[in-house]
């Protein structure tokens, strides 16, 4: 009974709440700093949470995390975690909100494929660069995508990601783009450039 009461004080403990009072409404904030959660206090903290969701401790997700963590609305920032398997980026494709994954510093096509399906805003900033297979499946992103820690972009990824079909696809930073490649971006109105190469 002792060590059951000791572990659940740990992981509230590990729980930072706030409010912000900003326009009116009262938004939560949950910071949790557990590298690793199980499926079942996944489920607890987005149980009926809508808000600021920041689990920046977690390093590793499995499916079933994942699938429950989807089910909290508002924002999800996941920067602990560096890689993720198609089957989780499947389930967070079904979170409802803006979706944080600064920490993944490479995706597969096939990570890439599913985290297209998600509607929401999406940011990618932790990539510093992709190959066309990926550019080619996140091109068909509906929502706003941002990758604006891309350093550079040749030819062959720029083609692909012209061919984007969301909202915004926000491709600020340090990047270096070839003369071609800014050829085939500046054919699409809903890519946003970086300042140097907007005229």
């Amino acid at each position: 009974m002792r060590f059951l009461i000791a572990a659940g004080l740990v992981f509230s403990s590990s729980l930072c709440l706030a409010e912000d009072f900003s326009s009116g409404n009262i938004k939560d904030r949950v910071v949790n700093n557990e590298h690793a959660l199980t499926a079942k206090q996944a489920a607890e903290l987005a149980s009926n949470f809508e808000g600021d969701l920041r689990l920046r401790g977690l390093t590793s997700i499995d499916k079933d995390v994942a699938q429950e963590l989807s089910k909290a609305k508002g924002d999800l920032r996941l920067k602990g975690l560096t890689s993720i398997d198609k089957d989780v980026a499947q389930e967070l494709s079904n979170f409802i909100g803006n979706l944080y994954l600064n920490g993944l510093t490479s995706i597969d096509k096939h990570v890439a494929k599913e985290l297209a399906k998600f509607t929401g805003h999406l940011e990618l900033g932790g990539l510093t660069s992709i190959d066309k297979d990926v550019a080619q499946e996140l091109s068909k992103t509906r929502g706003r995508l941002y990758l604006k820690g891309l350093t550079s972009i040749d030819k062959d990824v720029a083609r692909e990601l012209a061919k984007y079909e969301g909202a915004l696809l926000y491709l600020h930073g340090r990047t270096s783009i070839d003369e071609l490649g800014l050829a085939y971006l500046k054919s699409n109105p809903n890519i946003h450039l970086p300042e140097k190469y907007r005229n």
